[in-house]
C-alpha cells in the first residue's frame, strides 16, 4: 500500500534539470566528480597558448598561470535543430547556445515538451561576460561587414538570453534576464520560485551560464579577495569548496591550512571545556557565574574611573600621510566617552579601519588608562562609549580598502594616550615607537625551491615615564601575544641571512627617564625576484615627549642594494629584491620623559657603558662633562 506524501501549501517541486560542466557532460557525471574529488583543472602547453593567441610577453610574466578548465563541446551546436543558419550560429554567443540546449534538455527531462499550449513555462537566467564577442568576432572585420552591427548585437546581448529560449522553444510564460554577478543563478532560481508562487507560470526554467573564450588560455593572477562570514565546517565535516577558495588564493597553502586547523582545534577545546563546566554545575549556575564575572569587570572599571581627573580633553595630531586625526575624550564618574567624529573622511587607499576595529583600539587605550593590572572581560568595557562618523577613516563606507587597518589601530590607540598624557603625565608614559611596523617579504627558498613569506611585526622602543625608562625592544601595544622570531629560525625557515640584530644608535628619546631603544635588523635576500611590502607610521611625526623630554626616533627601512646604493622607505608595496640586497629595518626609540639634564650622571655613565647612547649624545643632551657630579 503506497503512502501519500503531503507538502505544505505553496511548495515547489524540482521536476527536471540539465547542466554541463568541465569534465562532466551532465549532472550525473558532475556529482560523481564532486563525490570522488576529481581534479578537472588542466595544465596548458605552448600549443594551447598559441591557439588562444596569448602574447609571449604575457606568458613570460611571473604571475601568469598556465592552468584552467575547459568545457568540452562548447564550440558545438546543432544549428538546424533550433532553426538557425550556419552564419547565425557562428555569431551567436556560445553561452546563449549552451543555455538554449540545456533549457531543451531540462524540459525533456521533466517531461514538459516545448510548445504545449496548456502549460505556461517561464524562463529566468543570466550569463557571464561575453568574451567570445571581443576575442573572436570583433577581430574579424569581414564578418562584421557581412552580418552588420545590429545582428551582431542581437546575437550577443545578454538581455536576450531568456527571451531567445522562450521564442525558440515556443514557451508562453514570463521571460526575464537576471544579472547579479556571482549570485546570478541563485537569484534566477529565487525569481522563478516567486513567479510560480504568484501563479504567473505553471513551470519555470531557472539557471545561468558562464563560459570564457578562449578557454585554454590561462590567466594573470591578481591578489585581492573579500570573503563574507562563511561556514568552514558542516555537520562535523570541512566544506571542501571553501577550503579550496582559501588555499587557491594563498602563496603558502600548507601554512594557511595548518593555522586554520589550529584555530579550529582551539575553539573545539574551548567548547568542550565550557560544556564540561555547564554539565558539572548546571546551566543556570554557569550562566549566573558568567554574569557575576562580567559585573565584577564593570565594577573594577568604575572604581578606576573615580581616580581619573574628570573633564573633556581634545587633541588633533598630524599623520605621516597628511590628514590630521582628531579625538575628544570625556571622563565622567561612570562613563568614558571617546569621540572620533572630527577625524577625516575615509582614505582612497588602504589606510582605513572598520568601526569594530576602532572600538577595539579604544578598548585597549581605556584598559591601559583605567586598570591595566586587573581583570579584562566584556563587563570591563561597559562604561566605555565610542562615537564614530560614518564615512570617516575610523568607520568607512563599504567597500573602502582596509589593508593597513592594523596601523590605524595603533595610531588611534596612541592618539588617545597622547591626548590624555598631556593632562595625566604622572600616570601615562611618553610616546612609544607606536607602529606595528608590519614587514612582509618573501620569495623562493634558495635551498628547497619552495615559496616562503615573512610576515612579522617588529620590536621597538617604548616611551619613558615618571617612574622609569621606557622598555627597549618590545612589540607595540597591540601585540601582547606576539613572540619574537630568533635569527637562527628565520635563517633556517626562510632562506635569508640575518646579518645584524641589535639596538640601534640613532638619536632620540633623551630624558630624565629616557625612551626605550629601537631595533636594527638586517635581512639579506638569497634569491632573485623576492618581494617586499612595508607600512610603517611614526616616520615623519616622531614619538612625542613629556615634561621636557626629547622626541623619539622614526620608524623606517633602508634598502641596501648589492652595489651599495641605499633607498629609504616607510611605506612601499611589492618592491622587487634580488640576491644580496639587504632589508635594514630601523624601528623607533621611544620618547623621553622629563629634562635629560636632571638624569643622574651615574645612570648616564651606565647608559654610555651599555651602548644606549654615545659620548657625543651624553654631552649634548645630558651635560656629561659640564655638570657637577
Amino acid at each position: 500500500m503506497s503512502e501519500e506524501r503531503r507538502f505544505p501549501s505553496g511548495s515547489i517541486a524540482i521536476i527536471g534539470f540539465a547542466g554541463r560542466f568541465p569534465g562532466a557532460a551532465g549532472l550525473p557525471d558532475f556529482w560523481k566528480i564532486v563525490r570522488e574529488g576529481v581534479e578537472v583543472l588542466e595544465d596548458f602547453d605552448e600549443r594551447d597558448l598559441d591557439q588562444a593567441g596569448v602574447p609571449h610577453e604575457l606568458r613570460a610574466a611571473k604571475a601568469y598561470v598556465r592552468r584552467g578548465v575547459e568545457l568540452e563541446g562548447a564550440d558545438l551546436f546543432d544549428a538546424a535543430f533550433f532553426g538557425y543558419s550556419p552564419r547565425e550560429a557562428q555569431i551567436l554567443d556560445p553561452q546563449q547556445r549552451l543555455f538554449l540546449e540545456c533549457s531543451w534538455e531540462a524540459l525533456e527531462h521533466a517531461g514538459v515538451p516545448p510548445g504545449r499550449k496548456d502549460i505556461s513555462v517561464g524562463v529566468y537566467g543570466g550569463a557571464g561576460a561575453n568574451t567570445y564577442l571581443f576575442t573572436q568576432l570583433l577581430r574579424d572585420p569581414s564578418l562584421i561587414a557581412a552580418v552588420g552591427g545590429y545582428q551582431l548585437m542581437l546575437a550577443n546581448e545578454k538581455d536576450f538570453l531568456c527571451t531567445r529560449v522562450s521564442y525558440k522553444l515556443d514557451l508562453r510564460g514570463p521571460s526575464m534576464a537576471v544579472q547579479s554577478a556571482c549570485s546570478t543563478s541563485l537569484v534566477a532560481v529565487s525569481a522563478a520560485c516567486g513567479s510560480l508562487q504568484r501563479g504567473e507560470c505553471d513551470v519555470a526554467l531557472a539557471g545561468g551560464v558562464s563560459v570564457p573564450f578562449p578557454q585554454r588560455a590561462g590567466y594573470l593572477f591578481q591578489e585581492g579577495m573579500i570573503l563574507s562570514g562563511i561556514k568552514l565546517i558542516s555537520r562535523g565535516k570541512p566544506i571542501r569548496s571553501v577550503f579550496d577558495i582559501l588555499t587557491s588564493n594563498c602563496r603558502m597553502p600548507d601554512f594557511l591550512t595548518g593555522d586554520l586547523w589550529a584555530g579550529v582545534a582551539s575553539v573545539r577545546v574551548g567548547e568542550r571545556r565550557v560544556l564540561e563546566i555547564a554539565d558539572k554545575y548546571g546551566k543556570a549556575v554557569f550562566l549566573h557565574a558568567v554574569e557575576e564575572y562580567l559585573n565584577y569587570g564593570e565594577r573594577v572599571s568604575l572604581n578606576a574611573l573615580k581616580r581619573l581627573p574628570k573633564g573633556k580633553y581634545s587633541l588633533v595630531e598630524e599623520q605621516d600621510n597628511g590628514p590630521a586625526y582628531a579625538v575628544t575624550v570625556e571622563i565622567g564618574e561612570d562613563e568614558f566617552i571617546i569621540d572620533l567624529t572630527g577625524s577625516p573622511d575615509q582614505d582612497n587607499g588602504p589606510f582605513n579601519m572598520s568601526q569594530d576595529e576602532a572600538v577595539t583600539a579604544c578598548q585597549i587605550a581605556f584598559k591601559g588608562v583605567t586598570s591595566p593590572e586587573k581583570i579584562a572581560n566584556g563587563g570591563t568595557f561597559r562604561p566605555l562609549k565610542v562615537i564614530t562618523r560614518r564615512g570617516s577613516v575610523f568607520d568607512p563606507n563599504y567597500p573602502a580598502a582596509q589593508g593597513i587597518y592594523y596601523e590605524l589601530t595603533i595610531r588611534l590607540h596612541d592618539l588617545i594616550i597622547r591626548c590624555l598624557a598631556q593632562h595625566m603625565p604622572e600616570q601615562l608614559p611618553a610616546g612609544s615607537f607606536a607602529s606595528v611596523c608590519g614587514t612582509l617579504f618573501g620569495g623562493t627558498h634558495p635551498d628547497t625551491g619552495r615559496a616562503y613569506a615573512v610576515i612579522e611585526p617588529e620590536l621597538g622602543g617604548w616611551g619613558g615615564s615618571m617612574r622609569a625608562d621606557g622598555n627597549s625592544g618590545q612589540f607595540c601595544g597591540l601585540h601582547g601575544e606576539t613572540y619574537n622570531c630568533p635569527a637562527e629560525v628565520a635563517e633556517a625557515r626562510y632562506g635569508v641571512t640575518v646579518d645584524y640584530l641589535s639596538f640601534h644608535d640613532e638619536e632620540g628619546g633623551a630624558g630624565l627617564h629616557r625612551g626605550g631603544k629601537g631595533v636594527r635588523i638586517d635581512y639579506r635576500i638569497k634569491s632573485d625576484n623576492a618581494w617586499l611590502t612595508v607600512a610603517y607610521t611614526r616616520d615623519k611625526v616622531p614619538p612625542w615627549p613629556l615634561r621636557g623630554g626629547y622626541p623619539g626616533s622614526p620608524n623606517h627601512i633602508l634598502i641596501v642594494r648589492k652595489n651599495g646604493e641605499k633607498e629609504r622607505y616607510s611605506v612601499i608595496s611589492g618592491m622587487t629584491l634580488n640576491t644580496d640586497d639587504v632589508i635594514q629595518v630601523m624601528t623607533g626609540t621611544g620618547a623621553g620623559w622629563g629634562d635629560p639634564r636632571q638624569r643622574s650622571l651615574e645612570l648616564v655613565q651606565e647608559d654610555l657603558k651599555n651602548g644606549y647612547i654615545n659620548e657625543e649624545q651624553a654631552k649634548r643632551y645630558y651635560g656629561l662633562g659640564s655638570r657637577a657630579t
